[in-house]
């Protein structure tokens, strides 16, 4: 949807510059229009790269919820929640086949209502795995007190 906006502002714009320059018409209009044209290109082209978002990279230093993950070699982007924070996180990671097989597990489990924490431990310099565990919320959340 996004690309398909994209190109059709692109060729429209396009489309009116050739024709403003090729019907020779030298008037307020066309020093008008050809700026604004150029302008909105570039404004389009800023706004749809923000809309993408950016990932972060690598996983907080602190424990965090696990929400979804989607695998694209040589990265695996992956959405967290913070306990602090009220937002989801994008995140990406370095591809491995362990740390696909750990998260689609904690997709199947999260699927299935059990709420999965994830964190990032560093082995070296180059490489980090991570560490999933089932999160009983029932334990960390406050209690009805008397």
């Amino acid at each position: 949807m996004i690309y398909s906006l994209s190109t059709s502002l692109l060729l429209l714009t396009i489309l009116v510059l050739v024709l403003v320059i090729r019907s020779g018409v030298r008037s307020l209009i066309t020093m008008i229009l050809i700026p604004f044209l150029l302008f909105n290109i570039g404004f389009s082209w800023y706004i749809v790269n923000d809309l993408w978002g950016r990932p972060r990279m690598g996983l907080p230093e602190s424990e965090v919820q696990f929400l979804n993950h989607s695998v694209a070699k040589p990265w695996i982007y992956i959405v967290v929640k913070d306990p602090d924070k009220e937002e989801p996180e994008f995140r990406k990671i370095p591809y491995t086949k362990d740390n696909e097989k750990k998260l689609s597990d904690a997709k199947a489990k999260t699927k299935n209502g059990q709420r999965v924490k994830i964190k990032e431990q560093q082995i070296d310099d180059n490489t980090a795995e991570i560490k999933l565990y089932d999160w009983n919320h029932l334990e960390s959340m406050a209690k009805d007190q008397p």
